[in-house]
């Protein structure tokens, strides 16, 4: 009987096979990707959630699929059931269409499917505000991880440099991003008090030349409601366009949002958080949720972003929150291994070890045939 797949040209490639896999392998970016995401921007007013929901629409890595909606087309379970995450905030003139219905149908969708929300600047501003909705202020506030009603308060950094720092880099949203400094918009607004979520946890603050806020400057908070994921983001994403806050959709603070969106979908891996987590299940009855990606992030984001032009900061408008200041030049690299290096050993070994076994087989099988026959 013959065996020709233990040939020694056979035993050859197997055995090089092995040698490329001991050395490490890298997995092209394409293989990182995650089923698509599919994301709620809520939007109203002079808010500019369009250029937010493009920018996401625009990314290769996770495959959002973004929309923009008002508050009436998520003012129901069934409605919210065809998202995984719904980014709120406001324009900065409190011009928002948020209701009591759509935020009580929010909070309940986050508890009871684990559908996560980022909350973007002006959001604060608006939860809170003299004249806002009562009651749906103090549930909004329960599906963002920040403490922000009740208070009145406008609390922001403003001017150049305003900069966000980056306090933990280890964790999903923050991982891979250092300090970084907005380069037209300038305004980042913050949190003075305490996380008031579930595993809350503070993953950066904010700094320019003017601060105003009657405690701390957190401008990057996460944490949960039941099993949902909450990110609350300080930089203005979707304000008014006369915040010129095209520095936002390209660099370090596009990388911050998307991770951020990613987290809340559960399509990152999470650190384990410092509190006993919910162990409610997540019955998602006609929506698949994204994948996890084991071993971080550090092989998605590469490329340089293309820069941003100069730009004049208009004066803000009355009633809302201040303009920027002159820009100042940014150009964060996005760079990572994306590879396999460090997590080929057990691969390895059990590669070796059939290699180990197909060798034994053949030595075995070319005695047999020495023998003599009778």
């Amino acid at each position: 009987m013959k065996w020709p797949f233990l040939s020694g040209a056979f035993l050859v490639s197997f055995l090089a096979m092995i040698a490329v896999f001991a050395n490490g392998v890298s997995v092209p970016e394409s293989r990182a990707q995650v089923t698509t995401i599919r994301v709620a921007v809520e939007s109203s007013g002079t808010a500019t959630g369009a250029a937010l929901a493009a920018q996401l629409n625009d990314d290769t890595f996770f495959d959002f699929e973004a929309t923009v909606v008002t508050a009436g087309q998520i003012d129901s379970l069934a409605e919210l059931d065809d998202y995984d995450v719904v980014v709120i905030g406001d324009s900065g003139n409190n011009d928002n269409d948020m209701t009591d219905v759509m935020a009580t149908a929010l909070r309940d969708w986050a508890q009871t499917t684990g559908g996560g929300v980022v909350s973007v600047g002006w959001i604060d501003f608006a939860v809170g505000n003299a004249g806002s909705p009562v009651t749906r202020d103090a549930i909004l506030d329960e599906v963002m991880p920040i403490d922000a009603y009740p208070g009145t308060s406008n609390n922001f950094c403003t001017g150049v440099p305003s900069t966000v720092q980056i306090l933990i880099s280890n964790h999903p949203v923050t991982e891979g991003l250092s300090d970084f400094v907005l380069a037209t918009s300038a305004n980042i607004e913050v949190s003075p008090n305490s996380p008031d979520a579930t595993n809350g946890q503070i993953l950066g603050t904010a700094t320019s030349g003017s601060c105003s806020s009657s405690g701390a400057f957190n401008a990057i908070v996460v944490g949960n409601l039941g099993d949902a994921n909450l990110v609350y983001l300080g930089p203005i994403y979707i304000a008014q366009a006369d915040y010129d806050v095209g520095d936002l959709r390209s660099g370090s603070p596009d990388r911050l949002l998307e991770q951020a969106v990613a987290w809340a979908a559960d399509a990152i891996t999470q650190p384990t958080p410092t509190a006993e987590p919910s162990t409610t299940p997540r019955p998602r009855p006609t929506a698949t949720r994204p994948p996890n990606i084991s071993g971080g992030l550090s092989g998605l984001f590469t490329g340089q972003p293309t820069p941003l032009p100069q730009a004049v900061q208009p004066a803000a408008p009355a009633g809302g929150a201040p303009a920027a200041t002159s820009p100042v030049a940014i150009t964060p690299p996005r760079t990572g291994d994306g590879g396999l290096a460090n997590n080929s050993t057990p691969l390895t070994a059990s590669l070796i070890a059939v290699a180990g076994g197909v060798i034994g087989l053949s030595t075995v099988v070319g005695l047999h045939r020495s023998l003599p026959r009778r």
